[in-house]
């Protein structure tokens, strides 16, 4: 998830720039039909894995998605319907890599009787299946991010029935440390990273199946002795792309500025400023002052 947000965020960023120029373009809609489905892929992709994403992004998340996207992350069957509807909404064209058995006349007969799952449909239940891995895994993290540390049992209790008997808080406490092995699990991604950068990396990274696992999560924990200690790691906001993409748009403006001529009077109003400076000044006659109410002149 972690390559599919950062993907997303980069061609998304690159087609709001460039929507501009494609207006008269025949493939104006399409672009934007694709665009709105790469919001939706990038909405599911979001809510698996947290993650700090470009402001003008997620704002148009909250706009198109805003109250699916609120559901999907507080997970549960609700969660669920809006993954699965998204999904629909946006799944690319998947194809099945098995033709079917021309070659055998009685398993092309049981292949039409009973004709496989579509390609879709199969990847869909795929993913609904990670999927309905990760159900207490937004509800686990909202309750470590309150405490520092705290057992498992008091972990345990915020969610089952306080009035449960002993037999049943033991199950409840085992439920949980294997939840928590969940969330321990979705916080770890295998993510691509660019090959010959160290010497370090090992040979697999930077191949289109390789990778390194990186912690997807601000939140992580360690169980010693019934005790969850937890750490919260939080990341600072990013503002030197920001500041350095808004400095080379203002030089950009100020070069186009200098480099434009200077504007240049048309010649019937440069003839007709030069007629009304060199005319002489008309001087009025002179004549007798008369106050203001009728004087005698």
């Amino acid at each position: 998830y972690p390559d599919a947000v950062r993907t997303f965020s980069s061609i998304l960023n690159f087609i709001s720039r460039m929507r501009q120029y494609h207006t008269k373009s025949y493939q104006y809609d399409q672009i934007n039909k694709m665009g709105d489905r790469m919001y939706a892929l990038l909405a599911m992709c979001h809510a698996l894995s947290p993650s700090r994403l470009d402001d003008n992004i997620m704002s148009v998340i909250r706009e198109r998605f805003g109250d699916q996207y609120n559901r999907m992350v507080r997970g549960g069957p609700d969660g669920q319907t809006v993954f699965h509807e998204l999904f629909t909404y946006a799944c690319p064209k998947f194809i099945s890599a098995n033709p079917p058995p021309y070659h055998d006349p009685d398993l092309l007969q049981l292949y039409i009787a009973e004709p496989p799952l579509e390609p879709a449909q199969r990847h869909e239940a795929i993913f609904l299946a990670d999927v309905r891995t990760l159900t207490s895994v937004p509800t686990l993290r909202s309750f470590l991010k309150l405490y520092k540390s705290l057992d498992t049992k008091r972990l345990a209790g915020l969610f089952v029935d306080p009035e449960r008997d002993d037999a049943d808080a033991a199950d409840a406490e085992e439920a949980l440390i294997q939840q928590m092995m969940v969330l321990k699990l979705a916080s770890r991604s295998v993510s691509r990273s660019d090959a010959g950068s160290s010497s370090a990396v090992p040979k697999d990274v930077g191949v289109h199946l390789g990778g390194s696992v990186v912690s997807t999560n601000d939140l992580d924990f360690v169980i010693d002795d019934n005790m969850v200690h937890i750490v919260e790691s939080t990341v600072g906001r990013r503002f030197a792309g920001w500041f350095i993409r808004n400095a080379e748009h203002t030089q950009r403006v100020l070069d186009n500025i200098k480099s434009s001529p200077l504007p240049v009077a048309k010649p019937a109003a440069a003839a007709a400023t030069a007629a009304a400076a060199a005319a002489p000044e008309q001087t009025s006659k002179p004549g007798k002052t008369v106050a203001w109410g009728g004087a005698k002149s």
